[in-house]
């Protein structure tokens, strides 16, 4: 139950609107792409080399990323498992610091 509530968000945010932004990004990058070529057909191999240097960082950064992003979200598991369980024992952790 609580997998689905923090997994779906997450998904969500880094996975879905990430590719979409990606195609936006990559949508901007084609039709900026055109007008320069149309403007200065010289501009093309220029901007092959830029364009395939930017998709390779991104690739790079975008596994970076995503293995920060399961570190972060394997510590926020425990840290909920830890806070159910404490959660769920709270009348036993009361009674063994009850004062007679």
């Amino acid at each position: 139950g609580l997998a689905m509530v923090q997994d779906v968000p997450d998904i969500i945010e880094n996975g879905y609107i990430r590719i979409i932004e990606i195609f936006r990004f990559l949508g901007k990058l084609a039709v900026s792409s055109y007008f320069i070529v149309g403007e200065n057909p010289d501009a093309g191999l220029p901007l092959a080399i830029a364009s395939t240097t930017i998709v390779a960082y991104v690739a790079e950064n975008y596994k970076k990323s995503v293995s920060y992003l399961e570190v972060v979200s394997d510590r926020q598991a425990e840290l909920v498992e830890v806070v159910q369980e404490s959660s769920q024992k709270y009348r036993l952790i009361a009674d063994y610091y009850m004062r007679p």
